[in-house]
């Protein structure tokens, strides 16, 4: 691929394998008096694949997991591994699709006996698989502001004691003010849906509106005030109400080119809502 200014950016490819030999005096974690040492190696190939082209940009990392626990003589072969992400333009630089992947064989159990690492347990496992994709478009209405659209889906399957959802299907549309001339004001409205069906024919939705007012103190300081409306299925504060609106501040932080820090809260039906 060609990157900007002719400059060459081709994708990476990097084979390996990981080699390990690990002891211990308790190789299950187990509580005190039922301790069980015991060697496991693992001989484990891999394949890793990069790229940082401006319209192709992804890491991708998958990994076949093989383990020999020497005193048991138990193997577990073959565990697939995956860890992937990535951004790709379709067409212009205004509409592309994220992509994402994960794939394991994990300790599932909240408690009892477990491994140091949880993907090269011998007890009490299960397989994972998420996969999503999400293309969105973004463009600009003239000097008056820009505006972007995207849609999610992510199918999420394996053993079925996670609480997953099996599709998990998300809406979304913002619009953001530009700012004009010396104003320092400027302005953002969004709108949120989300559907997740789970197994046994259960779904449940989500859907947030809101807007908020921007105002820039100084350059290196901004407020702003928020309106949400929100609706969860399932979920009622005291008074019986499933949804609501609820208003809250919030400020933007940027002292220098390598400092930065924020805070919001907000009220919503069923409490309050704040990150920092």
């Amino acid at each position: 691929t060609t990157g900007t200014g002719g400059t060459a950016t081709s994708p990476v490819f990097m084979p390996g394998i990981r080699a390990a030999a690990v002891y211990s005096d308790n190789v299950l974690l187990a509580p005190k008096g039922q301790e069980d040492g015991d060697t496991i190696l693992e001989v484990s190939p891999s394949l890793t694949a990069s790229s940082r082209s401006p319209r192709a940009r992804y890491d991708v990392f998958y990994q076949m997991r093989n383990f020999w626990r020497i005193g048991e003589n138990e193997t577990t072969l073959a565990r697939h591994a995956l860890n992937a992400n990535g951004s790709f333009a379709l067409g212009d630089d205004r509409l592309w699709v994220d992509l994402t992947g994960y794939m394991g064989t994990l300790n599932a159990s909240a408690e009892g006996p477990i491994a140091l690492d949880p993907g090269a347990s011998f007890v009490n496992v299960s397989k994972v698989r998420r996969f999503s994709v999400s293309p969105w478009f973004r463009d600009r209405l003239g000097d008056f502001a820009t505006y972007q659209v995207r849609y999610f889906a992510a199918h999420a399957a394996g053993d079925s004691n996670y609480a997953l959802a099996k599709l998990d299907q998300r809406a979304s549309a913002s619009i953001d003010g530009l700012s004009r001339g010396s104003s320092p004001w400027t302005w953002r409205a969004h709108t949120d849906f989300q559907r997740r069906d789970f197994d046994g024919g259960i779904s449940r939705n989500r859907e947030q509106t809101g807007a908020a007012i921007y105002y820039r103190v100084s350059q290196e300081l901004r407020v702003f005030g928020t309106l949400d409306h929100e609706r969860i299925e399932g979920v009622r504060n005291r008074d019986g109400d499933e949804s609501g609106y609820g208003p809250g501040p919030g400020f933007d932080w940027f002292p220098n080119t390598r400092t930065s820090a924020g805070a919001s809260v907000g009220k919503r039906y069923y409490g309050t809502a704040s990150s920092a």
